[in-house]
């Protein structure tokens, strides 16, 4: 899937864009500081729900407005869109609300090549693993349920282990 067109509202330093995007190759140009990779940014959001600049979904929202919103249209007929106020995502997917994540990432397979990147290499497995399960994820569709389940499993045995409780056997099967 593409993007057709592009409505930014509100985002970073953004007011109100809206892009026709061409079928092949899309070239942004401007001045430091113009928005370009807002832009890119935006496209994640729509995509992913969250920032690959920054974790704080609300230092998206323009200063002095109440939400943000971005909206795109595939070239399937889909229109997604994703709407941020202060502590709350909404998404939409041709008009109606919850798509779940799992439908909004099968159908974005972003990945953002930024000067993080070099985290892949320096700081450890959990980069490289969370970048892997995206992969595998955008390969094989039916690993997004099973990675899912993997991790709340896990997160429920390290705080088994962590308080001493009960139980850990239950999440080591689960594992």
């Amino acid at each position: 899937m593409r993007l057709t067109t592009l409505n930014i509202h509100q985002f970073r330093c953004l007011d109100d864009v809206h892009l026709d995007l061409h079928p092949r190759v899309n070239i942004i140009t401007g001045e430091n500081g113009a928005g370009k990779t807002s832009v890119l940014e935006a496209v994640y959001f729509l995509a992913r729900a969250k920032s690959f600049r920054n974790s704080q979904a609300d230092k998206l929202i323009q200063r002095d407005a109440d939400l943000l919103r971005v909206t795109g249209e595939s070239d399937s007929g889909d229109r997604w869109g994703i709407e941020r106020t202060q502590g709350q995502t909404r998404l939409r997917k041709n008009g109606d609300k919850g798509d779940g994540m799992e439908d909004r990432v099968r159908s974005f397979p972003v990945v953002a090549i930024d000067p993080g990147l070099h985290r892949l290499i320096e700081e450890g497995p959990t980069h490289r693993r969370a970048f892997l399960d995206w992969g595998v994820f955008h390969v094989e569709h039916a690993f997004y349920p099973c990675w899912r389940r993997y991790r709340k499993a896990l997160d429920q045995r390290n705080k088994t282990i962590r308080t001493g409780e009960q139980g850990i056997e239950n999440w080591e099967s689960e594992l």
